[in-house]
């Protein structure tokens, strides 16, 4: 982890095409790089991103760091763009004019782009999905993005100080395999916010939080509705689950599922915390963040069409673990960062959080855990990172 001998004294523009986006990549961008008061970082986003810029803006108290239109790029010495999936066209236009560090979030969406992958995706969505409208969507925008991204790849090879980024030292490994090692740098998703302090010391119950939107594509809920049926009430009544995310209205998501099966445990009085919105603004999130006593990462490792968590792509439950500074629980076949292993428990089954559930509620054990998580999210703050050969 590190960005490797940075030069630092530079005017660096950072670009958020998507919408919502990955707002909390941005947010860690802007403090790494602000870090440093020898930098000046302007960041470029659409409008609805613009609040909540002002907002960590005044948060930061950063007189180096300040906002533009996405329209109107400054005399920048260094691009940094967080999504260029979502406008191919703007980021090919910004690779050309400027050296440019891209987030590439899923390896396999950009270097493998054959059409035996594209029938792949498409076949998924089909079968899998039963969904004929993101088959649809998958296949024209293979056919019209392949030969752009093509493009960007290109000129980030040939341009100096231009470079692939990816989360973690796993996916480094993997770009590897298609660009030279000494184009990649690593920028984690998320950074250690000091400001999220801990309020699950006034938890009644052992509070385990699952964070992001509801879908049973991207997470793996009915089996751990299906455990927590298989609990005995003594085990239920110390602890709850918090559904923390919203509910996506695309059908691939299958978040409907999710919702229908809360639902009915919750009528059941199964402790199951369900937040019916689409969207959980940033700072209710993080209220609720701060209460819980420990995430869990019920992933859906294998995501279909060669797409794989900690592999081809990461996942945000680890940063969200960095970013409050708390343990977690995560799949066995999922490679957990090298410096939260210390705070991680780890399942090869689901029928094992029954077991691990029940040693959560020995408080020593939980305290341990957020003992060190505390520990290891102090390797993640910003100008740690910004300054780590």
């Amino acid at each position: 982890m590190g960005l490797h001998l940075f030069k630092q004294d530079m005017e660096i523009g950072v670009f958020e095409f998507a919408d919502p986006g990955h707002f909390t990549l941005l947010d860690s961008v802007a403090r790494i790089f602000s870090s440093s008061e020898k930098n000046r970082v302007v960041l470029h986003t659409s409008q609805n991103h613009q609040s909540k810029c002002t907002q960590l803006i005044q948060k930061l108290q950063r007189l180096n760091l300040t906002i533009d239109s996405i329209e109107s790029p400054s005399n920048i010495q260094l691009a940094v763009i967080i999504t260029p999936d979502h406008q191919l066209d703007k980021t090919f236009q910004i690779v050309s004019d400027y050296p440019t560090w891209m987030f590439i979030h899923n390896i396999d969406d950009w270097f493998d782009l054959t059409l035996s992958k594209t029938l792949r995706q498409t076949s998924s969505a089909l079968i899998k999905d039963k969904n004929p409208r993101l088959a649809y969507y998958l296949f024209k925008r293979a056919i019209k993005g392949n030969r752009i991204k093509k493009q960007i790849i290109q000129q980030q090879l040939a341009t100096e100080n231009a470079h692939f980024l990816v989360l973690n030292e796993d996916l480094k490994t993997e770009l590897s395999s298609f660009v030279p090692v000494a184009k990649i740098k690593i920028i984690p998703f998320s950074v250690y916010d000091p400001e999220l302090k801990d309020m699950s010391h006034q938890n009644e119950r052992v509070r385990i939080c699952i964070p992001g939107i509801l879908s049973q594509k991207r997470r793996d809920y009915l089996s751990l509705f299906k455990v927590l049926e298989s609990m005995p009430m003594s085990l239920l009544e110390k602890i709850e689950i918090d559904l923390l995310g919203g509910i996506s209205p695309t059908a691939g998501e299958q978040s409907d599922i999710v919702v229908k099966n809360a639902k009915r445990l919750i009528k059941n009085n199964y402790p199951i915390i369900l937040r019916e919105k689409a969207y959980i603004e940033l700072d209710e999130f993080d209220i609720e963040l701060s209460k819980a006593d420990i995430i869990l990462g019920n992933l859906n490792i294998d995501q279909g069409g060669g797409s794989r968590y900690g592999k081809t792509k990461e996942s945000g439950i680890p940063f969200t673990m960095i970013r409050a500074a708390k343990p977690g629980i995560m799949p066995a076949e999922y490679s957990v960062l090298q410096e939260l292993r210390t705070s991680t428990q780890t399942f090869k089954d689901y029928s094992e959080l029954k077991s691990i559930f029940d040693e959560l509620t020995n408080l020593e054990l939980l305290n341990k855990l957020k003992e060190e998580a505390k520990i290891n999210s102090q390797k993640f703050i910003d100008r740690v990172i910004l300054n780590k050969p």
